[in-house]
């Protein structure tokens, strides 16, 4: 097979080769090495794939383990709030908005519980 003598690089582009069109978005993130190599061996001992997918898949389950978290917390918070002389959600709410007392001691509640949930 015959060498071009000569190669045309005027449609070539400088920089990564890699196609980035997916929804994905290069970022810098600093992880502990344990971390990394946790991962690495994974992908290894599955016979292959790319660490960093598996981070992402990792992080996705997390974040979907809180899916609905804060909405049921503050439904229990509120409920457990509700002083039995108001017949319903809307009387409490009304009553709710000018008792600044109540309406912090709501939100450290949702916050406690929030914070002490495990996914």
């Amino acid at each position: 097979m015959k060498e071009k003598e000569e190669y045309n690089f005027t449609k070539a582009k400088q920089g990564a080769v890699a196609d980035l069109t997916s929804n994905k978005k290069r970022i810098t993130i600093r992880l502990d090495e344990s971390i990394i190599e946790w991962f690495r061996k994974k992908v290894h001992d599955a016979g292959g794939g790319n660490y960093q997918t598996l981070i992402n898949e990792a992080l996705k389950e997390y974040i979907s383990s809180f899916e609905g978290t804060f909405e049921n917390t503050l439904r229990k918070v509120l409920k457990e709030e509700i002083n039995p002389k108001f017949s319903n959600l809307d009387e409490f709410l009304k009553a709710l908005s000018n008792d600044q007392e109540a309406l912090s001691t709501i939100k450290k509640n949702v916050f406690l519980k929030l914070s002490r949930k495990k996914p």
